[in-house]
């Protein structure tokens, strides 16, 4: 049980009982050190392991990154994509992931990567490397688009490098559109953050949290230094999802729209490019994108919250002050 100092009815600590109690209370606090050694040497065992069992080509959909103390999951069966990322152990993204459309279709509907058929995927402790194509196999599939994360991360922030490739595997060109999908949720409190856009032509968006530093900063080029075709930025998530899924009338590109940048919401934004791929074997025939972004600036706690914490975990409790008698 924890040990409660209690006050004595002169008003001051009661001098002996703090001094019989000090020995159990250190034995105590002794105790539950141990059992942290020993959480800490199970969970650098099991890191360990999961480290060496990281190294071989990954299995299903899920996959797990960690570096730096940063740790993130991609599901790669799913159009969720990056929906974690814990820095300082708190949960930063709900989802980032990869739509496309195949212009030459007249439906112009718009879909993720992972509609697609998963055709190979491996992964490391901190990179992904996942590919789709649009039929059983390459013989018969005009489409290829492969996909690469690899994560550097640290107490205060992390890094995605993020690569997309799209390549054509038909003999006649390919119209095709790709759209970058981004809804993190800052210091996981998603309704207080802000987006802004920059560059000329706008190629660089910038979220932040309202009530913190921690700030999300996505700099997407194509592959020649190109900027987007267009872009988009919503104070709500649900915005942009439901203008992609749209058919009647179909989707058409985003709208480059750019909300207040001092005004909160649930935000979210996305860039697309669009391009005509050149037949297979053809220079032009693939399409590949850097989508670095770099989130930073979390927060750590602060000396007194962490005492605090202590102290509520030892289970001390501050002395009331006594009434003044009249």
């Amino acid at each position: 049980m924890p040990i409660v100092m209690k006050k004595s009815d002169n008003g001051f600590v009661d001098t002996t009982r703090k001094l019989i109690c000090l020995p159990s209370y250190l034995g105590l606090v002794g105790e539950r050190r141990d059992a942290l050694r020993r959480a800490a040497a199970t969970a650098s065992a099991a890191a360990a392991a999961a480290l060496s069992f990281a190294s071989v080509p990954a299995q299903g959909n899920v996959v797990n990154l960690s570096n730096g103390g940063v740790t993130a999951q991609v599901n790669t069966g799913a159009a969720t994509g990056l929906d974690s990322l814990v820095i300082a152990g708190t949960q930063q993204v709900n989802q980032q992931w990869i739509y496309f459309r195949d212009t030459s279709s007249t439906s112009g509907a718009v879909a993720p990567i992972n509609t697609l058929n998963q055709n190979s995927i491996s992964s490391s402790a901190s990179t992904l490397d996942v590919t789709y194509i649009d039929g059983t196999n390459l013989t018969n599939s005009k489409i290829s688009i492969e996909a690469v994360y690899g994560l550097t991360g640290s107490s205060t922030g992390a890094v995605m490098a993020e690569t997309v490739t799209a390549t054509n595997l038909s003999n006649s060109t390919l119209p095709l559109s790709l759209i970058e999908y981004s809804d993190f949720d800052l210091n996981a409190t998603p309704n207080n953050d802000k987006i802004s856009f920059s560059g000329s032509p706008v190629n660089e968006a910038t979220q932040t949290d309202g009530g913190t530093n921690i700030t999300v900063l996505d700099e997407p080029v194509t592959g020649g230094g190109s900027a987007p075709s267009f872009y988009e930025g919503e104070l709500n998530n649900t915005n942009i999802l439901t203008e992609m899924a749209a058919t009647a009338p179909a989707f058409t590109h985003l709208n480059d729209n750019q909300p207040n940048p001092s005004t909160e919401g649930n935000v979210s934004y996305a860039f697309e490019w669009d391009t005509t791929l050149a037949a297979s074997g053809n220079t032009g025939s693939s399409l590949e994108l850097s989508l670095n972004w770099n989130l930073s600036n979390v927060p750590e706690p602060t000396t007194a919250t962490a005492i605090v914490g202590l102290a509520a975990m030892c289970g001390l409790r501050r002395p009331r002050r006594r009434t003044a008698m009249a």
